[in-house]
């Protein structure tokens, strides 16, 4: 084994970064190194900040076309690492003068040191108010161990690549493969600066910290379907999840339409459409914030992807659309705006729907409310989510325009095709209720009482594992053996997983509207995401009876006779034990399921869209 490191740097579009780390290395107090620089398809200026470092026959450059990954990158490099000992340094991080001489004693300490690593200083604020930075003689808390603090001796083990999985976590990428070899030794003295910015690798593919699979993507500009593990309990594999959907759809289209925005929840939907005949194309928001708000490409259908750039109206125009789709939350509005001023002001003039999937308030709070209501009056139509939606547009401007109530997250019906699974109350005698998403409505004493009265609560959700360590662990305090957590449920496991239990939460949120539509709020408006997925599942729904109040998913759900209505716990209790009761509810909405698919409405849909053109 030859002595000494082979320092790897992976690095993509850090280029402002890059010289700080070279530099750091340069300056270390034990001389036996190489660095391996692995640029993994840059975009911007790193090739020139490279050229421009000091001369030092140590450093080596590999530079591949196009972004795979960091596994691949750090696999190129450990391919050609020649000597016994790899350390790394990220390109936007960097190293103390004493760093790898810190490591080098650690490994000689003891020969049964495979992996030794430095304390690390880290500021892991995003507030603009000036704070201290923390340091850590270990690992920083709510972090794996980092690759600017380990080294380790050479090994044939290899990173995973993105191919096989996509995480953050590199315990899971590589330290877990050492972790039998022998022993991890901390150095406990901080010789290492981990930098905090927006475009950190964990920041960009974990919802934790704002990532998701969309933002991952789009950040690396990656084509194929991965499998993503986005937070500790939600994994999702792209292929598996959209194999239902994903096969080809013969035939000459019917209409040309154009996509603007976000597909939110379950975009693969939008293959009902290409069956009918549409040729789709999408114009997406970027770098989405949220993991719902899905962009492409996508590893189903034929949705066309327009480029983002100063041509993409050239492109839309030689498409020729025959209609423009808008569809968007709120946190999307300012960018479809700006796209339809961007088209009209290049001459692109072609009908647009418009398709609100949200409650409208949240537009008026972020100060976007005049641009909604712009593109509300230029549309050539509207699909409004539900009724009352539409009745509350009316009172702030009745266009006359033609509209279909249509919520935008109706699922693909091969998500509804599988077989029911036995209840778990068939074997246990006691009542079990799912919460997919977060805890709207359910207070720590409603679950208190609920748990009295045997009813169990299970909960699919990211969101509650953020805040874990805060409120939300009150609930299983509360309600022992009565609050259960699970990992994220993928679309085509949804039947099997969810029809388990007896009913399904809705928002269990208190209406103040008093039946007046002036004072109807965006959840008295707002039909969850979360009813497709419990349709599938054939589950009634639970909400609060808001007696006298306007709300719109009661509404739905009493046009179906699919709802559980209460006041009270105790009311809720009386109704979930009543077996005949729900008996009925059950059958209601097992006869009625379909309905709450896409395909189910995509005829009237394109009639809808045919007359407006």
């Amino acid at each position: 084994m030859v002595n000494g490191f082979s320092v790897i740097m992976p690095t993509y579009n850090q280029a402002y970064f890059i010289r700080r780390a070279v530099m750091s290395l340069i300056r270390q107090s034990y001389p036996q190194w190489e660095l391996i620089i692995v640029n993994d398809g840059s975009t911007d200026a790193t090739d020139r900040i490279i050229s421009g470092l000091p001369q030092d026959e140590r450093i080596k450059y590999l530079h591949y076309p196009d972004n795979r990954g960091m596994g691949y990158a750090l696999n190129k490099g450990l391919d050609i690492a020649r000597y016994g000992h790899i350390a790394y340094l990220p390109s936007d991080d960097f190293f103390y003068a004493d760093h790898l001489k810190d490591l080098k004693e650690a490994f000689e300490s003891d020969e049964r040191v495979v992996l030794a690593y430095s304390g690390v200083n880290f500021d892991d604020t995003d507030a603009y108010a000036p704070r201290d930075n923390t340091d850590s003689l270990t690992m920083m808390p709510g972090h794996s161990l980092q690759l600017v603090q380990a080294a380790h001796r050479k090994t044939a083990d290899r990173w995973t690549e993105r191919q096989e999985l996509v995480t953050a976590d590199l315990f899971i990428m590589f330290w877990h493969k050492l972790a039998g070899q022998g022993i991890f030794m901390p150095t406990l003295r901080i010789t290492a600066k981990w930098t905090n910015h927006p475009w950190q690798r964990h920041k960009i593919c974990e919802e934790d910290f704002g990532g998701n699979l969309y933002k991952y993507k789009d950040y690396y500009q990656v084509k194929e379907p991965v499998r993503i593990r986005m937070s500790r309990y939600r994994l999702l594999d792209e292929k598996e999840t959209y194999k239902p959907v994903a096969r080809s759809i013969p035939g000459k289209p019917l209409m040309k339409i154009l996509i603007i925005g976000a597909l939110n929840y379950n975009p693969e939907r939008f293959c009902a459409w290409e069956e009918a005949g549409c040729q789709l194309y999408g114009y997406w928001y970027p770098v989405p914030s949220m993991a719902h708000e899905s962009i492409g490409p996508f590893p189903f259908g034929h949705i066309e992807t327009i480029p983002h750039g100063a041509d993409w109206t050239e492109r839309v125009r030689d498409i020729c659309p025959d209609l423009i789709y808008l569809c968007f939350c709120c946190s999307s509005l300012e960018f479809v705006y700006d796209s339809m001023m961007e088209l009209r002001k290049a001459g692109v003039h072609v009908p647009f729907v418009w398709h609100l999937k949200e409650g409208p308030q949240l537009c008026m709070r972020f100060g976007t409310w005049p641009k909604l209501m712009e593109l509300y009056e230029l549309s050539a139509g509207n699909i409004i989510t539900n009724r009352r939606t539409k009745e509350w547009y009316d009172l702030f401007l009745p266009t006359g325009k033609p509209y279909l109530i249509l919520d935008q997250e109706m699922p693909k019906k091969e998500y509804f095709e599988r077989p029911f699974s036995p209840k778990i109350s068939a074997s246990d005698g006691e009542i079990h209720t799912v919460v997919i998403g977060r805890m709207i409505g359910i207070s720590v004493e409603d679950m208190r009482r609920l748990a009295a009265h045997r009813i169990h609560v299970h909960l699919y959700s990211a969101s509650y594992y953020r805040q874990k360590n805060t409120g939300n662990n009150l609930y299983g305090r509360v309600a022992q053996g009565y609050f259960h957590v699970h990992a994220y449920c993928p679309n085509e496991k949804w039947v099997e997983e969810f029809s388990r239990y007896d009913a399904g939460w809705l928002h269990a949120g208190h209406s103040r509207n008093r039946g007046d539509l002036f004072r109807a709020m965006w959840d008295d408006l707002n039909i969850p995401a979360r009813v497709g997925t419990l349709a599938a599942a054939g589950l009634p729904m639970i909400l609060r009876r808001n007696t006298e109040h306007i709300v719109a998913s009661k509404e739905l759900s009493e046009q179906y006779g699919i709802g559980i209505l209460y006041d009270s716990i105790t009311e809720l209790a009386t109704q979930l034990h009543d077996k005949n009761f729900m008996d009925i509810l059950t059958r209601n909405m097992q006869e009625h399921r379909m309905e709450f698919t896409m395909d189910a409405h995509t005829p009237k849909l394109i009639r809808f869209f045919q007359s407006l053109i």
